[in-house]
């Protein structure tokens, strides 16, 4: 790759996250996507990446490569290419930017940073959930990203479902207690707008994306690589029971950061 290639293709791999020769179903191609992928496509057949690699590496990003035999997808005889900007949690650069997160669920609304951290992770969680626990997938298997479903209205109700188990528990001791009375005191209609925000971002950050069913969602192959990159970094409670021994969804330890696996 001359400088030159290398900028233009950072330049809409930053924008975009991820270049394909020929897109996954619910997008059209991108302006610039088949110079792109093309450029990339040579440098990996003449093994010539590593300075690009190295350059990516700095930054907190990887550059992962598919093709269609890896998902059991041709396209009109021939095997798609797929390119991904992934990060992975670093010093440089965080998986998610979470400060980013909770400020779109807070948008439109004055309230302190612990209410809207708190339902950012409670969604979160709940998001996740649908697409690995819920249908017995681990997160090392990128290739059933086109598996992993939820809309808008499920995600709202499963909510809705685990506020209503809290009151009936009643409030916790310690920290969880502040988390009990943030989520407690929400209505259905409070809840519905919090997941619009939710997904709406998801959305905008490239997590989920819309199917052709009115209000379904799901889960990008950036994402499920993502996810992948990531799961090490203490994510166990996305696990299916059977694996192991599930991490606790504790919100509390969530909010203060990533669970570290224990050596």
């Amino acid at each position: 790759m001359t400088p030159a290639d290398m900028g233009r293709v950072f330049s809409f791999l930053i924008a975009n996250r991820e270049a394909l020769s020929d897109p996954m179903p619910y997008r059209n191609r991108r302006q610039g996507e088949a110079e792109v992928v093309k450029i990339l496509a040579d440098a990996l057949a003449q093994n010539a990446l590593s300075d690009f690699d190295e350059f990516l590496g700095a930054q907190g990003f990887k550059l992962k490569f598919y093709d269609g035999s890896d998902f059991g997808v041709t396209v009109k005889g021939r095997i798609p290419m797929y390119f991904i900007l992934a990060r992975f949690d670093s010093e440089f650069n965080d998986y998610l930017d979470r400060n980013w997160l909770i400020e779109q669920i807070a948008k439109g609304q004055s309230e302190p940073q612990t209410i809207s951290t708190v339902w950012a992770v409670q969604l979160w969680l709940h998001l996740q959930s649908y697409f690995y626990t819920h249908i017995n997938r681990l997160p090392s298997e990128v290739s059933r990203f086109n598996e992993a479903f939820v809309s808008a209205k499920t995600l709202s109700g499963a909510v809705h479902d685990t506020i209503d188990k809290l009151r009936t528990q009643g409030r916790p001791q310690g920290d969880n207690a502040t988390v009990w009375d943030i989520l407690t005191s929400a209505d259905k209609s409070e809840i519905d707008r919090r997941t619009r925000k939710f997904v709406r971002a998801m959305k905008d950050s490239g997590q989920i994306i819309e199917t052709t069913e009115e209000r379904e969602y799901v889960q990008t192959l950036l994402a499920a690589v993502e996810m992948a990159l990531n799961a090490e970094r203490g994510l166990l409670y996305l696990l299916p029971s059977g694996e192991v021994t599930p991490a606790p969804k504790d919100v509390v330890q969530v909010i203060n950061g990533y669970i570290q696996n224990e050596e």
